[in-house]
């Protein structure tokens, strides 16, 4: 099942913050995650609620590990991004 992708202003900004091309990188693995979400995630651990998936980014020897949290839309047609990290050597 495929979901809207709602980002937060919070991700939003984060999301600038990123450099080219790993901008990119993320933005198409959010778009990747709304078309179906629940092949490529899991329940988070340390979280009361959402859900985590992650990404691995590689570039020039170089990998990020990037994480994503998010919720399930009450409307069931929405993803809502909550936050986004991303950690060398992931």
């Amino acid at each position: 099942m495929s979901y809207v992708v709602a980002i937060s202003p919070r991700v939003d900004q984060q999301l600038a913050a990123q450099p080219e091309p790993l901008r990119t990188f993320i933005t198409a693995s959010l778009q990747r995650l709304g078309q179906s979400p629940s092949t490529i995630t899991r329940p988070s651990s340390s979280l009361a609620r959402g859900q985590v998936a992650e990404f691995r980014y590689e570039q020039a020897g170089a990998v990020l590990g990037v994480t994503v949290r998010f919720l399930y839309g009450q409307d069931e047609q929405t993803l809502y991004i909550e936050h986004i990290s991303v950690v060398f050597g992931g």
